[in-house]
């Protein structure tokens, strides 16, 4: 085994900035600085085994699906964004984005739903995503037959001004369902202070890959609490490149224009389905939960490549319902694969796109209602913000499994390897394949950006 095996680094974050409109004064006054949080929970403990209907986790997933393709399409709308690579996490921004919904109320509680596509009433929705965050950390509790074991990691924090009156139902709930309590921090008195504190547990969370996440004025006296919510993964390939294989080669950009990448290439037996106009092949990281040299079925990516000419035909047609084709489409082939190494970055501040989702009354301090959140009468809060970074790393070092599969001998006819170069475009989604939920997705313009 060699020392370093590749890996796929994909850590992303969220986080909510909610403003208030208070009672008593917003004045810091000489109140002493708080370097460290203080936690305040619900005694109602964690549900660890919570019980779910199987067609409320399809529904459930379904929605998360659609949801990401709307959010998809919404990025690329951004000036800011055009000819860029993006990556983001839908299954992070629903997580976080549904512990706000525990606090919302009428018209607010409703758009929100329809923005994020929940279709299931909230005492079914908090315990069954609670299941499938349990299943989704679950897949990384024991090594994987060869090669290094992966890492899959979900948390959930908030943050709150020192004295913020919630709601006893509030923390009931989201202790129960996110494990989560409330970490107080002096934003009154040294709101930088507490934006440092915020951005080391981030940087802490995520391996020092997301630093300085929250910028400067980001907390200010007024904010009243942060909703956060990490992602972290990293995971093997299945099947490895190997590195004396990679070379530079050309990857063609949208306007025709090239660039010089460099290339991975290996021929390996995974499953593949050609369209019309573009090709989608997969790509499954080591698991655990198969034999070694047996193809895994539980965590892969999936790399759509539109043929030339094609891209802004498929990113645009690009919903749910062609994922669950693509995806129940594939077939076993033996594919000659060229795939270039890329690493980078990708962040947004998300208001605006939530806010063209339909999520309008949750960002207007008149119309927000998160009464079931905080009583009215004490408090009236509203999102301020969304920020949402990510970054992304992939090379060729994976799996050592191929030292055991790839020297099978048979006596039969070898089909010749369908040719599959990703030297143009692209999108990828990174999907949890025993439930279908989307972990990520992103696209891919120029490897060398």
């Amino acid at each position: 085994m060699k020392k370093h095996l590749s890996v796929l680094n994909a850590l992303l974050f969220t986080l909510f900035l909610v403003s208030a409109c208070s009672q008593g004064s917003s004045s810091g006054g000489n109140n002493p600085t708080i370097t460290e949080e203080t936690l305040i929970k619900s005694s109602v403990p964690y549900d660890d085994s919570p019980t779910y209907e199987e067609t409320d986790l399809n529904a459930l997933v379904d929605g998360f699906c659609n949801f990401t393709v709307d959010f998809y399409h919404e990025v690329i709308k951004d000036e800011a964004v055009q000819g860029k690579n993006i990556f983001f996490s839908p299954y992070s921004i629903e997580n976080a984005l549904a512990m706000t919904w525990a606090g919302a109320k009428n018209n607010t509680a409703d758009e929100m739903a329809d923005a994020l596509h929940l279709t299931l009433p909230a005492e079914t929705f908090h315990p069954t995503l609670n299941a499938l965050n349990i299943d989704i950390n679950s897949r990384d509790d024991q090594p994987p037959p060869s090669g290094d074991a992966f890492q899959i990691n979900l948390v959930n924090a908030i943050w709150s001004r020192i004295g913020y009156p919630f709601l006893s139902s509030y923390l009931d709930i989201i202790a129960e369902n996110y494990n989560a309590g409330i970490r107080t921090l002096d934003f009154r008195s040294d709101p930088d202070g507490s934006r440092q504190i915020i951005n080391q547990w981030v940087e802490d969370q995520t391996n020092e890959k997301i630093k300085d996440l929250l910028p400067e004025m980001s907390i200010t006296i007024d904010t009243a609490l942060v909703l956060t919510n990490a992602i972290y993964f990293k995971a093997s390939w299945f099947s490895k490149f190997d590195e004396d294989a990679t070379e530079p080669g050309d990857f063609t950009r949208i306007d025709g224009s090239s660039v010089t990448a460099q290339m991975m290439h290996q021929i390996t037996d995974t499953r593949l389905f050609q369209g019309d106009n573009y090709d989608a092949v997969e790509l499954p990281y080591v698991s655990p939960r198969f034999e070694e040299g047996e193809y895994p079925e539980e965590l892969s990516m999936l790399v759509i490549v539109p043929h030339e000419g094609e891209f802004a035909t498929i990113e645009d047609s690009l919903n749910g319902s062609r994922i669950d084709m693509i995806v129940s489409s594939l077939v076993m082939e033996a594919v000659d694969l060229a795939l270039p190494k890329f690493e980078f970055e990708f962040e947004a501040t998300c208001k605006e796109i939530m806010h063209n989702l339909g999520m309008a009354d949750a960002f207007n301090p008149w119309t927000a209602d998160f009464s079931g959140m905080v009583d009215p009468d004490d408090s009236k809060p509203w999102i301020d913000q969304i920020y949402h970074k990510a970054f992304i790393a992939i090379d060729e070092e994976g799996t050592e499994a191929a030292a055991a599969t790839a020297v099978v001998m048979v006596d039969t006819a070898i089909p010749d390897p369908v040719v599959i170069s990703v030297d143009k475009p692209f999108l990828f989604l990174i999907r949890d394949n025993f439930t279908g939920a989307v972990l990520f997705m992103g696209r891919v313009l120029d490897p060398t950006a």
